[in-house]
């Protein structure tokens, strides 16, 4: 497969981690799209005279896997671009920032015997796991 078409997969799959949390699950581009809906709201807040932190709203979890997709997304660019070097070192950066939160969906899916977690994830690590390979592949 072409590490064009591998970065799009692995971008698309990004948005489909499943998270079950007290009971309720969530897809992390619904929590993507609170996260844009409160930044939006905090923003238009900050125009007044009061002043509000529009990063309040954000944790670690939610930060790390938007930055991973921001990150595939300038790789899936430079790709396009014919830019090799810079493709490849943002798309192992991106995918550093997608894997270690969807490591820890993986490990919580395990430990709660939730299968639709550990569903959501299997397709990002074999996407993932094919675009380094090809990486590896195309070097030798």
């Amino acid at each position: 497969m072409k590490q064009r078409t591998l970065i799009t997969c692995l971008l698309i799959s990004s948005f489909f981690g499943y998270i079950s949390l007290f009971g309720s699950g969530l897809f992390i581009f619904q929590i993507e799209l609170f996260i844009l809906e409160n930044l939006t709201n905090s923003f238009s807040l900050s125009l007044g005279s009061v002043i509000y932190c529009p990063f309040t709203s954000l944790s670690t979890f939610e930060f790390v896997p938007l930055t991973g997709q921001m990150l595939l997304g300038i790789a899936l660019l430079l790709s396009i671009a014919k830019k090799a070097v810079a493709c490849k070192v943002v798309s192992v950066v991106g995918i550093i920032f997608l894997l270690t939160p969807f490591g820890f969906i993986l490990y919580s899916g395990i430990v709660d015997s939730n299968f639709k977690m550990i569903a959501s994830t299997i397709p990002l690590f074999c996407f993932a796991g094919l675009l380094l390979w090809s990486f590896k592949k195309k070097k030798q």
